[in-house]
């Protein structure tokens, strides 16, 4: 029966258009935050103190979830059942609970001491700013980490109907939130808005779940699970931490330049990685799962096929992404953030620095999806290396560059911090997991054609269309991208 086997095209559709409607209204979210309060103090001691939530919603997501939790939880559904599978669930849904009330109420009562730690080169009254923000996240900080479990929960079961916006309920909740209670409480409502989104957020998932949890689970039932998860949990946690540290780093340091500078960095970074989020994540998020089942039933040729086909995908995506945002940069930036009333020369260093975070796809399309292909075979601690070897190299170019280029050494240091950890990921895939494979060099004709021809373009760009219109920009990159999909179907590189 056709609505008894579920598809994998159903489930990237719903994570899909989650995904879009989570990150369009997310990035609407931080529009409206510079709209309401401009490139001002207020605006950056919003997305200074944003890091916190914005940081557990990824560790808990991205690496509690995706590391640990999910892998878990479809292996004691599978081996032991509905009935421990319960108990599994339960359990951690407390023990998470736990800590992010613990976590709350140190944001509500040491705000000031986090304010510093955040963003040492504030005057007081910044501080004061961010610290009031951070106390008003604090309630919200307690339904994030719940309804993070519940999504957990449902993804386990490959049920990504309401999980796949989440986000969605999140944003548009903040957003209400803001309009609504901006002219009493000014930039303090985007506070209550994060804490009112998160309450929502947990209360769209409960209603999904309530029914499977337990309020006195079998501990003692699980407990191999649960030590199992708190195994995979440390290195997926660290993993998270460290490249979320990577924006903390620079948030720290951005506080020292003029105000409004983390502004203007924020909305390049979120403009840029816009088009990651909604082109790859969906695919990489539902595939996670399968490539599981996948390396628990010791299916390694699927594992492989998988690989193989999906790095051809990711690669046809990006060449079309970056040449079409090389290109437009300045036109798409102006266009998106025309009801800001930004003055052009703010405008432009926005696209500009917008156009460097687009230069870390080349390391980050394929990060995010190698980083669910070692979760699924469960090679955790060569990602936190990764990560860690990135970091350095982040760091070190961010010391080199900041004095010669100043703002422009946050965007170009991240590019090189994206792009280290992924090549040590697929050096490491290519060479230690598949040695006898060749896993990433099939179809070569495929990969040398596509350099060959990006590197044509982006030449053409910088020798002849520098000076160039809008117009010429928007038709130079539609003349190369249709070229290239021509050359994607005429030659049918892809194994379907």
């Amino acid at each position: 029966m056709k609505k008894n086997i579920p598809t994998l095209f159903k489930s990237i559709g719903y994570v899909t258009i989650g995904t879009i409607l989570g990150k369009i209204s997310g990035f609407l979210k931080h529009y409206l935050v510079v709209y309401s309060f401009g490139l001002t103090e207020y605006a950056d001691a919003f997305f200074v103190a944003n890091i916190i939530p914005e940081m557990l919603v990824n560790i808990l997501i991205s690496g509690l979830l995706a590391g640990a939790f999910i892998p878990v939880a479809s292996e004691v559904l599978a081996i032991e059942g509905k009935k421990r599978f319960s108990d599994f669930i339960s359990s951690l849904f407390i023990f998470v609970g736990i800590l992010s009330l613990i976590f709350s109420m140190l944001l509500f009562f040491i705000p000031d001491l986090i304010a510093k730690v955040l963003a040492p080169g504030y005057t007081v009254n910044q501080l004061k700013i961010v610290s009031n923000l951070l106390r008003y996240f604090s309630p919200g900080i307690i339904f994030l980490g719940l309804a993070a479990i519940l999504a957990g929960i449902l993804q386990s079961l490959e049920d990504f109907r309401i999980v796949s916006f989440g986000l969605l309920i999140y944003n548009v909740t903040f957003i209400g939130s803001l309009l609504i209670f901006s002219p009493r409480y000014h930039v303090l409502s985007a506070g209550l808005g994060i804490s009112l989104g998160a309450f929502f957020w947990f209360g769209s998932h409960f209603l999904f779940t309530y029914r499977m949890m337990k309020w006195k689970p079998a501990f003692s039932a699980v407990v191999a699970y649960l030590k199992k998860t708190a195994k995979l949990a440390v290195p997926s946690l660290l993993i998270i931490t460290i490249s979320n540290m990577v924006l903390l780093v620079e948030k720290n340091f951005a506080s020292r330049f003029v105000a409004g500078t983390i502004s203007e960095l924020n909305l390049a970074f979120r403009l840029s990685h816009l088009f990651l989020i909604v082109l790859i994540l969906p695919l990489s998020t539902v595939l996670l799962p399968r490539m599981t089942k996948y390396f628990s039933q010791k299916q390694y040729d699927k594992i492989k096929a998988t690989i193989q086909s999906v790095m051809q995908i990711i690669t046809a995506i990006l060449i079309l992404f970056f040449i079409f945002f090389v290109y437009n940069a300045h036109f798409v930036t102006k266009m998106t953030y025309f009801f800001l009333h930004v003055d052009s020369k703010n405008l432009l260093l926005i696209s500009e620095y917008a156009l460097w975070y687009a230069v870390s796809f080349i390391g980050l399309f394929y990060y995010m999806f190698l980083l669910r292909v070692f979760y699924s075979m469960q090679q955790i601690w060569e990602i936190v290396k990764a990560n860690l070897i990135g970091m350095a190299f982040y760091l070190i170019f961010l010391s080199i560059l900041i004095p010669k280029l100043e703002v422009y050494a946050f965007p170009i240091a991240y590019s090189i911090y994206a792009i280290v950890t992924t090549i040590y990921l697929a050096l490491y895939l290519n060479f230690k997991l598949f040695p006898r494979s060749n896993i990433l060099g099939q179809n070569k004709i495929f990969y040398v054609a596509s350099i060959f021809y990006v590197l044509i373009a982006i030449n053409v760009k910088i020798f002849w269309g520098a000076k160039n219109g809008v117009l010429e920009d928007i038709l130079f990159s539609l003349i190369f991208l249709s070229f290239y999909i021509y050359f994607l179907l005429r030659k049918k590189v892809f194994n379907w």
